[in-house]
């Protein structure tokens, strides 16, 4: 959770902005090309005029002028198709790098991940040449006797290096950040981390080859330039330059242990705090580095050379850093000092400093009279750069108003989003290198701002209008901010990415839950896509259309297995994979090979759609479970209702639970005990853990954390404000499960030790099964010490048992729409596991009395499932007792095998992974009457028992390794769409629900095969009761002419009138999918 992220990207963007703002000058002075053949410049054009300075040209002005970051990536991406068939590696490198970053903006992860990809490769290709000895268009070796330009321009072309392999990185980090691998993006960190500590550490030797380079051309025309004074000034420039550097080390370290001790004071109510806040104000003003310091720096260097028009450039570099410091700085210290009051909760007079910066650098003194013209321009150029880039500023007053609770706040969060949607510099009426100038501007700003302030000030916008009743406004902030991040989930190849974006962002989902009670169609869409839907994208996409190379080692070692009988060890290598590369995250593939293809990505379908989905008979109940409350929404024709339960996770969790005890085993003494959650964060030598006690009567499960973190790095120089960037990243749990009465460090980081200080904000979200835990505090990272925290707050969650049966929770408030037509429940959370057919009302009746019940995952899954269904069935594929221990599954299939047309059943020893593949095509109904293993760690590693040799012993008595396995990453890839799957077989219904609200399990796999509809079990189950509930459930189906959910309903209602009264025996098995 330590964001390196916070201080490497201020790096990365000063260090590709310098570069950068060095093509920029070449652009607009004109400085000649090199030949790449002769070292001679070329006559016939300028530096500027190639494809590649052509395309950044247009590329920058699209994005900083207009702000069309798609109309950008759309010119760099048509340079480097020029490009392509040209052997320059820095040229493309550079290229892929531009567009990286403009599809991170985009929100585009996914293809931003490639091109990093992609560039880094081409970067690899170019150190193995040499960086310098690369020439302009990165084409090959040059000679080192050629001419100096050359060497002037690898010199330009090493920092360019190590700014592409930056940039690279971050992205990296970025997509492993929002992908919920922090440790990857942590791994990163820290290899940018040292990067940029050695580029610190090499400032003065990389500070003086530049010098020196630049001052060899300028000795070509300049003869008084002897190489003994090329080499004194170089000298000179490089431990400046590293005095800086050290200087800025020392004042960051400063200004972070000053904001760590305001931030203490604050919280044990200590005084003091208006010294440091001015001693804070003081160090940052003074180290401005484009304040006053500046400008007594250049008027020294101007000094040196004695001459006349120097000394009056000197004079009036003084002019102007007193200007500066009367109208730009001292303006600037009192905005900075109004974060710091913020920051202490003292926002009236933050405002009052704020106001005043405000109207004195709006309203500044008339700027001083100038001896010399170049001073004059330079001047004018910075302040058409700096003053009028204010949005940090407005956003601060923003957050002062919001604090107060002031009606003004609406009013100044609009205007900080519409000034945040159009550049900070108009340029239309500049002259070309005004132009220039403002739209390096701009671009900077996006960089270092990015979109942070929009998601905030979105954010903060809803919440004022939710307080003030206007819940319709408030929600389409929150769904702007959804379709943004939505979008960032579509990008995503590797579906464990997709589900562990949607996770982190649960809390906003959540909201627009919360504002959208009172209009059922957007409620329902809120449930819709507050699901991760990967399961529904692999249903539209197919398993077929994913360039997923685990997938292709699970087929690899399967056929190997196959066509080598015995080999027992390659198919347990074969479930390896399939368990722990797909489930685990695919580490290994998304190490080495993170740029999939991009699976496709399914829209969400309105109320209108759904309802019409539904047809006259038939309701669905789309549940949400959040921490305090229960969403029901009921959509059916001309149904539109949402109604809100009061009942706290935890309570829904344990009522679940004693509820499923009960039905596996009534004489069950669980007793509802209230319990607690509790969280302790610390920082102990420097290493950070995070400690969760579970003190509830059941395991916890740690579905994520989610770290909202604002870093305090930034605000070094005008006129960015200190007042902490905020960044909200998925962080991976290093514990999945703590079980009842346990406690466990779910998260741990060693400190990294680095050069530089900080001190970040962090308020740490632990989303489990049960409810959130809360951590938040401030963490001190200083250079030379270990780290530290101040804790603010450590809350947990508490459980009290359900006092109403499930029955009036979950039925009761939306009973009067319903009457006695199909429901269709779709289910959230710990619901996934309820058999909502048992739930009894008033009148003592089960649910599946008067209602035929099916399930889906979403309703957009069925709306997928609805368009795969082919109709009634008349040919069967059946697997029967493959261990030869199941002696009614037997009678069962055959029983069943005489209801169809036409059927192939395979018993015993021919039941194996192979014939399974090859023949389930065959069939309109697959039957699997056999044993299932469902696997609570690895759910993907869940299956189907296969036929293993030792025919007549039961599963208890076979170890595991001795299984043949058909997983659910096998049967993902059967290429198959019977309509209907009848899993008779223990467990199969069981699934892990993700942090995404993914059904991972046998379900998952035959859903993504191709089947609309499955008939599945939450529990193991007695062979005879099933074979009878099997028979007659084909029975309805194909003699009784009764849809899929009626058939069923009446085969469980058979059972409980022919000795099978008891809901063990029946309510295992549900059907999931379309229920027609």
């Amino acid at each position: 959770m330590r964001p390196y992220i916070n201080i490497l990207v201020l790096v990365m963007v000063l260090l590709v902005g310098s570069c950068v703002q060095t093509a920029v000058n070449v652009l607009t002075t004109g400085t000649p090309e090199p030949s790449r053949t002769t070292g001679t410049t070329r006559s016939s054009g300028y530096y500027g005029q190639n494809a590649y300075q052509k395309a950044q040209r247009e590329a920058y002005a699209a994005q900083g002028e207009r702000g069309d970051n798609p109309e950008a990536i759309r010119i760099w991406e048509q340079a480097l198709a020029q490009y392509d068939s040209q052997n320059w590696p820095f040229t493309r490198a550079s290229i892929c790098s531009n567009i990286a970053q403009l599809y991170v903006k985009e929100k585009d992860y996914g293809k931003a991940l490639g091109y990093a990809e992609q560039s880094d490769k081409l970067l690899d290709v170019v150190e193995k040449i040499g960086v310098v000895a690369i020439d302009d268009d990165g084409y090959g070796v040059l000679d080192s006797s050629k001419e100096p330009e050359y060497r002037n321009f690898g010199g330009n072309k090493e920092r360019m290096f190590d700014a592409w392999r930056t940039t690279n990185d971050s992205v990296r980090m970025q997509y492993y950040r929002a992908a919920g691998e922090s440790d990857k993006a942590d791994d990163i960190g820290r290899k940018m981390a040292k990067r940029s500590e050695k580029q610190v550490e090499n400032t003065y030797e990389a500070t003086k080859k530049t010098y020196i380079d630049s001052l060899r051309v300028q000795a070509k025309y300049d003869k008084t330039l002897t190489e003994a004074e090329i080499e004194r000034r170089a000298e000179e420039q490089a431990q400046a330059s590293l005095r800086m550097m050290e200087e800025t080390q020392r004042a960051m370290q400063e200004r972070t242990a000053l904001r760590a001790e305001i931030f203490r004071r604050s919280m044990v109510g200590e005084g003091g705090i208006e010294e440091l806040i001015d001693r804070f104000v003081e160090i940052v003003v003074e180290q401005n580095p484009t304040g006053p310091l500046m400008y007594e720096n250049n008027a020294k260097n101007a000094e040196k050379s004695g001459q006349a028009a120097q000394i009056a450039q000197a004079r009036d570099y003084r002019r102007l850093g007193d200007y500066h410091r009367e109208n730009v700085s001292k303006p600037w210290g009192m905005a900075v000092k109004a974060t710091l009051l913020l920051d202490v909760n003292r926002p009236q007079e933050a405002l009052r400093f704020l106001d005043q910066a405000l109207a004195k650098i709006k309203s500044p003194a008339p700027m001083p009279q100038v001896e010399t013209d170049f001073i004059g321009s330079y001047w004018q150029t910075m302040m058409d750069q700096q003053s009028f880039d204010l949005i940090a500023w407005r956003f601060l007053r923003a957050q002062i108003l919001t604090r107060m609770n002031d009606p003004r706040a609406i009013v100044e969060w609009d205007r900080v989003i519409d000034e945040l949607n159009r550049p900070a510099i108009d340029v239309s009426s500049a002259s070309q290198a005004e132009k220039q100038a403002a739209i390096m501007s701009n671009i900077m700003r996006e960089a270092i701002l990015g979109d942070r302030y929009q998601e905030l000030a979105a954010s903060e916008i809803a919440s004022l209008y939710e307080n003030v009743g206007k819940q319709g406004e408030g929600i389409r902030y929150i769904d702007n901010l959804l379709k943004t991040r939505e979008t960032a989930r579509a990008s995503f190849s590797v579906e464990a990415h997709k589900r562990g974006y949607l996770a982190a962002n649960k809390r906003l989902y959540e909201r627009y839950l919360a504002l959208s009670t009172n209009d059922p169609g957007v409620n329902l869409l809120g449930m819709e896509r507050a699901k991760s839907r990967a399961m529904v994208d692999l249903m539209a996409g197919g398993i077929e259309n994913i360039n997923d190379p685990t997938l292709q080692m699970v087929a690899m070692y399967r056929q190997a297995a196959a066509s080598e009988a015995g080999k027992q060890a390659q198919q347990r290598k074969t479930r390896a994979i399939a368990g722990k590369e797909l489930d685990k995250g695919l580490k290994e593939l998304k190490r080495n090979a993170p740029e999939l293809h991009s699976l496709i990505s399914v829209d969400v379908a309105g109320a209108n759609q759904l309802a019409a989905l539904l047809g006259p008979d038939a309701v669905a109940l789309s549940y949400y479970v959040s921490d305090d409350a229960l969403y029901i929404n009921v959509i059916g024709q001309g149904i539109r209702e949402v109604e809100v339960v009061p009942v706290s996770k935890s309570a829904m969790f344990g009522a679940v639970y004693d509820y499923r005890q009960k039905l596996l085993d009534p004489s069950s003494k669980y007793s509802r005990k209230s319990g607690k959650v509790t969280v302790d964060w610390n920082v102990d030598k420097g290493t950070q853990r995070l400690t969760v006690s579970n003190g509830m009567p059941f395991p916890l499960e740690i579905n994520g954390i989610s770290a909202l973190y604002r870093s305090y790095a930034g605000g070094a120089h005008f006129p960015y404000l200190p007042m902490g960037y905020s960044m909200q990243v998925a962080v991976t749990a290093d514990v999945q499960s703590i079980p009842a009465g346990k406690k466990a460090v779910i998260y741990e980081e060693e400190q990294y030790g680095g050069d530089w200080s900080y001190s970040n904000y962090i308020e740490n979200y632990i989303e489990t099964n049960l409810g959130t835990a809360f951590a938040s505090g401030m963490l001190i990272t200083e250079a030379g010490k270990d780290d530290s925290l101040i804790v603010i707050e450590e809350r947990g969650f508490s459980y009290t048992p359900l006092k109403q049966s499930l029955y009036d929770v979950l039925i009761k408030p939306v009973r009067q729409y319903i009457g006695n037509k199909q429901l269709i429940i779709v289910p959230h959370s710990v619901l996934h596991f309820l058999p909502f057919e048992t739930l009894k009302g008033s009148d003592g009746k089960y649910l599946i009395e008067t209602n035929a019940v099916s399930y889906t995952p979403s309703l957009n899954a069925l709306r997928l499932c609805r368009t795969k269904n082919r109709g009634r069935p008349t040919r069967l594929v059946a697997y029967s007792d493959p261990l030869g221990d199941l002696s009614f599954a037997r009678q069962e299939v055959n029983t069943v095998r005489t209801l169809f047309d036409e059927s192939v059943v395979l018993t015993g020893e021919q039941v194996t992974a192979a014939s399974v593949e090859s023949t389930m095509g065959q069939g309109d109904v697959v039957h699997f009457a056999c044993h299932g293993i469902f696997n609570p760690a690895s759910p993907l590693d869940s299956a189907l028992v296969m036929a293993s040799g030792s025919q007549g012993q039961s599963l208890g008595r076979l170890k595991m390794e001795d299984l043949n396995l058909l997983t659910v990453g096998d049967i993902m890839r059967l290429k198959s769409n019977p309509c209907l799957v009848f899993l008779s077989a223990c467990d199969t219904g069981r699934a892990r629900v993700s942090g995404g609200d993914e059904l991972i399990g046998l379900v998952r796999g035959f859903f993504v095969a191709g089947s609309p509809s499955l008939v599945t079990t939450l529990w193991p189950i007695d062979d005879q009761s099933t074979a009878l509930l099997a028979v007659r459930f084909y029975e309805n189906l194909l003699k009784r002419n009764m849809d899929k959910s009626q058939a069923l309903q009446e085969a469980k209602l058979y059972l409980m009138k022919n000795g099978y009264g008891d809901p063990y025996y029946w309510a295992a098995f549900v059907l999931q999918g379309d229920w027609r």
